[in-house]
């Protein structure tokens, strides 16, 4: 089988240069034909070169709506693998690019050196990938009150990250309208002053937990 062709995007240049190295470190038939610091550039330089898998740093404008942009490469480029990798991510975010037609999704707080690779060997052959706190961030059942939901938990998690409405709307794929909906609604029931209020109220509560993700297998 023929070298696997990766591009890798991410607008930070250091995120770059590290997901390179790791592959370039791990010599199995994987080369990086190009870089680039965003997904229109990319595209073009894969309408004319044969890429087998694009790897995306979420280091991305966080207004960018990366499902339909995905959907968008996946329509251009039947075959070619997308795989995502974040730092922060959410099951709704995670969702939402594999519904998109992304192929695998990695948390960076998993072992890059080996998930990285592992991905795209994967993929190479057809298949998908999810790292291990990816997959569980998919599965994990919260025990939430009444009247909240998993989409609730995540406006508050990217809330708590620092995105703003319009963000948090193009990253789980809901109108903006409705991000402002759920949060008034939740500050209404925890009785909340302001935004700040309610998330130190839901870390309080334990509803966004310091560390989601246990480290033990």
């Amino acid at each position: 089988m023929l070298d696997a062709r990766v591009v890798v995007v991410a607008s930070n240049v250091l995120n770059r240069s590290g997901i390179e190295t790791l592959i370039a470190k791990a010599n199995e038939g994987i080369t990086v034909v190009s870089s680039f610091g965003d997904l229109q550039t990319a595209d073009q330089f894969m309408k004319a070169n044969r890429v087998d898998i694009l790897i995306v740093d979420d280091s991305l404008p966080r207004s960018l709506d990366i499902g339909k942009l995905f959907r968008k490469l996946i329509n251009q480029h039947p075959n070619l693998g997308i795989v995502m990798v974040a730092s922060r991510p959410t099951a709704s975010l995670i969702k939402r690019v594999l519904d998109c037609g992304a192929r695998g999704f990695l948390h960076k707080d998993d072992t890059m050196d080996l998930t990285l690779i592992e991905a795209i060997q994967g993929m190479r052959k057809g298949g998908m990938y999810l790292s291990r706190r990816a997959s569980q961030l998919t599965q994990v059942q919260r025990t939430l009150p009444e009247k909240m939901t998993g989409r609730d938990i995540d406006v508050l998690q990217l809330t708590a990250d620092g995105y703003e409405a319009k963000e948090i709307s193009a990253q789980i794929g809901v109108a903006e309208k409705t991000v402002y909906r759920i949060l008034s609604a939740l500050r209404e029931i925890y009785g909340a002053q302001n935004n700040a209020n309610l998330i130190n109220i839901a870390y309080q509560s334990s509803l966004l937990p310091s560390n989601d993700i246990s480290d033990q297998d």
